[in-house]
Parts: C-alpha cells; structure tokens; sequence
C-alpha cells in the first residue's frame, strides 16, 4: 500500500534524472519481503514484495513511485518491481505465495501483457491491484485479470475499506484475496466501530470466496481483536518485517499465535470433517471424466486448476450427457470455523447450495473436501450438546 504524497520533488529535472538512474540498474528497486502469516497456524502464508530505492534523493518509496507518475514513468518502475519478483518467485519457501504490487494503469499496459504473457505460468504470484482513482473500463480491467488467473497467477485488492474506489474494486474483480485498509486495523482492539466494519468485510470476503488479509498490525491487542474475528491471514510489523528474503517468523510470536489456536476448540474446525477425496487434474478431456466417474461412486469431483487449486466441480450427469462442464466451487481451509463455513454455504446460490466444499491450504494447493451431509450431522450433533 502506498499512501497519497503531499512531498513535492526537489524539481522535476531531479527526479527525471533519478528515474533515469534507477530504470537502468537492473538492481533497482531493491525488493524486501514482509511475511503474511497465516494467523489460526502461526505460519508464513505468503510475502509481499515491497520496493525499496537508493539515492539521491533519499525519499520513501512511495514518493519514488509518486514522482514516477509524474514523470509518466510509472509503468516501467511497477514493471521494473514485477520482474524482480518474477525472478526470485522460485526460491520461495514451500506452500507459500508472492504478492506483487500493481496499479490498474500498469495490469491494462501492454508491456505487462507482453511480460506476462513471457512467463509459461504465473503460479504462486499475487498480483496486488493498489490505486484509490476510479477506474473507467472495468471490462477491460476483468479480461486483464482474467489472463493472471488464467495463466495460474491470483489477484488481490488493497485498501477495502477505505473508500468508493476500493471497494468497487473487490465487486468487480472478484479477487481471491482483500486486504483491509489499515485504518480498520489501528486500534480495532479497542474501536467496536472498526470490529464491526472488519466483521462486515470478513462476511462480503466469505460470499466472494476469498481471503481476507489484515495489514498494518501493529499490537498484540490488535492482534488477538483480529483472531477473535477470525480473520484468517495478517500482516505487520507485530508478526514481521519488511526483510531479505526468507526469514521466518520469531519464535515468541508462533507460540502466542499457538496458544491462542489452542485456547479455542479443534472440534469446531474443518479439519474434523475433511475427506481427502482425489480431485481430476486441470485441463481433463471428457474421456478421462467419463473414466474416473466410472470407477467412483461420487456425483461430484474436483477439478483443479493448474497450479493445483480448486477451481470447480464436475457433475456425473454433466459428463454422461457428455459435457464437460465445471461448476463453482466453496473453497475453504482445514482449520476454518465450520459454523462459518456453513453460513458461507447457505449463502451459495439454489442450484450450488449443498455441492460439496473443497479444502485447500493456505497456498491454495487442494487437500481434501467436505460433504454437505457431514456438515449437517455436525451442526445437528452440536446444537444437540449446546
């Protein structure tokens, strides 16, 4: 996230020169990481790769890519920081992801088209969609993000909560992630205003099957505020550092974050119900469909995408008639709430509402799935013992 700059350029011939410097050393910017841990594990779910720049001038980055725009170069130094990213996307520690920031402007150019489609598969990358201006061709900016998911990358939107534009972001992009503005999150501890904003957002994330990230944490009390609403995903100096790539998370924070994992029940989570049904690979012929549906008793199987995720189900009756069609699918993680779980399934359409549920990791790698019929006994069991 970069805040608006009030910071005016020593001049305009300065910072041109200092793009200049920039843009034609291939070690600039520097990029550092910062964890996004996943909050109900103590673990590293991802990292955000964040520009850092040498000068002169010295100035903070978001000046750098301020002044950027200014001088109509901001393309290229948002490029200059995905390319980066692209490069060192193959050391990333296992079952983890990297998000990369980018501006509506930057995913409609062409040389983002052009890199991107230079890359086989965008597998693990998040593209981090920033910006609070209105964006006028939202048709345009769906088909771009529809290349990302296409080619394996995620998409994510910065700031909800902050305003209009961020929020017309996350219902016309659909992301697979959405990162709460940090204004929610200083002080949620002891705002009950700002719980229930971050509560009413964690409900639209759930209808949208997406994850929610908080950003900006800060406290241990913000912290436990956001664990009490299940917040899944979080970010902030309190759990770590913009830093070389790839430390991991310090051992007293793993062990608060356990504690509090502990304290609440295990029997309420996803894990207890999971079957860890096979899933048809991406790209199945109808053939090889038939086959499966042949060899199983299943109505329903998931199909993945091709790095591995859910990506939708495909029904017996559709593949005997001989289509190959894929259905939407709920994709939730082993350690989330079932009650929660089961209110984001009943508030899935009519004709989706009992289809089974896919569990992925925090990666987004498929582990298992839940049955509806499991669900249910569950609740009946539950409100039995309460």
């Amino acid at each position: 996230m970069r805040p608006s700059s009030s910071a005016e350029a020593p001049s305009p011939e300065d910072w041109d020169d200092a793009l200049a410097r920039a843009l034609s050393d291939p070690a600039q910017p520097r990029l550092v990481f910062q964890p996004i841990v996943d909050l109900s594990r103590g673990v590293i779910a991802g990292y955000e790769a964040l520009s850092r720049f040498a000068g002169p001038p010295v100035a903070p980055p978001y000046v750098w890519f301020d002044q950027a725009e200014r001088q109509g170069r901001s393309v290229e130094l948002e490029l200059r920081a995905v390319e980066q990213a692209l490069a060192v996307r193959t050391s990333l520690p296992p079952d983890t992801f990297l998000s990369v920031n980018v501006t509506p402007t930057t995913l409609l150019h062409p040389a983002a088209r052009r890199l991107l489609a230079s890359e086989s598969e965008l597998h693990r990358l998040v593209f981090e969609v920033t910006e609070h201006a209105e964006v006028t061709d939202y048709v345009a900016l769906r088909q771009a993000a529809d290349r990302v998911r296409e080619a394996g990358g995620l998409l994510a939107v910065d700031d909800a909560g902050a305003g209009y534009a961020s929020l017309k972001h996350v219902l016309e992009l659909r992301p697979n992630f959405v990162k709460l503005d940090r204004e929610l999150v200083t002080g949620v501890d002891t705002d009950p205003t700002k719980r229930s904003v971050v509560q009413m957002l964690g409900e639209l994330t759930d209808r949208i099957d997406a994850w929610l990230i908080a950003e900006g944490i800060e406290t241990l009390g913000e912290l436990d505020a956001l664990l009490e609403l299940d917040v899944p995903l979080g970010q902030g100096w309190a759990l770590g550092m913009p830093e070389p790539p790839w430390l991991p998370l310090a051992e007293p924070l793993v062990e608060h974050l356990h504690v509090r994992h502990r304290e609440r029940s295990d029997a309420d989570r996803v894990a207890t119900l999971l079957d860890r049904r096979p899933a048809l690979p991406h790209g199945v012929e109808l053939d090889a469909a038939r086959g499966w549906f042949a060899d199983h008793a299943a109505s329903m199987v998931v199909q993945l995408d091709a790095g591995g995720r859910p990506a939708g189900l495909l029904r017996r009756a559709d593949v005997e008639a001989g289509e190959l069609r894929r259905h939407p699918v709920l994709s939730v993680h082993p350690d989330d709430d079932l009650t929660h779980v089961a209110r984001r399934a009943m508030n899935r359409s009519e004709d989706h509402r009992f289809d089974p549920i896919a569990c992925r990791s925090s990666a987004g790698a498929y582990v298992g799935l839940v049955t509806l019929e499991r669900l249910v006994e569950w609740l009946a069991r539950d409100e039995r013992s309460g």
